[in-house]
């Protein structure tokens, strides 16, 4: 049925490439990637904290 051969034909290991850059960098991105999720927030963008009421 699928007959293997050691020697891989050019298109063979173009195809093997462009397949596995992509799948490699997904992979190895960092967590949240594309999502925002990981997006540090600056200081205007930070929820501020309420005041505390003085004790009386």
């Amino acid at each position: 049925m699928f007959d293997f051969r050691p020697d891989p034909a050019v298109l063979q290991v173009t195809v093997w490439l462009l397949y596995l850059i992509p799948a490699l960098a997904v992979f190895f991105a960092p967590v949240g990637f594309a999502s925002g999720k990981g997006k540090v927030k600056g200081p205007d963008e930070q929820v501020s904290q309420p005041a505390q009421a003085p004790q009386a």
